[in-house]
């Protein structure tokens, strides 16, 4: 089943489509650096990107408003990390009703956004993602998603890479 915007409403002309993602707590990550276990890369669980991610999706929700092309769709994913949760007065019941950035989902809202996208060419995408990141030697860069797992293989098999969306 297809996963629904946090945001939709009906616009007729050219209409701004959104994706955010914001991961701060992944499932295979640890809360320390365990530099004995190189798989990992040195990366921990984080403490702010989805905080960063929802307040970028509240800016667009309600004060981004080009009278050229009005925001029409907004899909939000979200892994909060504890902090997050505790420290934030909206972010915990935002979290709850929304999916979370796993490579299903994430692969599910691409081709949604995407679609969305393409209907209109004076239609206009934007794509924020906040979490740990790498750049490949081809300078490409990935967002690690919450189910990153260090063993897997290949190892960035849940991880979305920003520039071939782009593309």
């Amino acid at each position: 089943m297809p996963i629904e915007p946090w945001v939709h409403r009906d616009v007729a002309g050219p209409r701004t489509h959104a994706l955010v993602i914001g991961v701060s707590r992944y499932d295979n990550l640890p809360l320390e650096p365990d530099h004995a276990n190189k798989k990992t890369l040195g990366m921990t669980q984080v403490k702010t990107p989805a905080m960063s991610a929802l307040k970028m999706a509240e800016w667009l929700r309600d004060d981004y408003n080009p009278p050229k092309a009005p925001l029409a769709n907004l899909w939000l994913l979200l892994s909060p990390s504890v902090d997050e949760v505790n420290s934030a007065g909206s972010m915990g019941a935002t979290a709850a009703e929304v999916e979370k950035p796993t490579k299903a989902n994430v692969e599910d809202v691409l081709d949604q956004w995407r679609t969305a996208c393409i209907q209109n060419p004076d239609d206009v995408a934007v794509m924020y993602v906040a979490g740990h990141g790498a750049q490949h030697s081809t300078g490409g860069s990935v967002l690690i998603l919450q189910d990153f797992d260090p063993n897997d293989n290949p190892l960035l098999k849940c991880a979305m890479d920003v520039g071939a969306v782009r593309r």
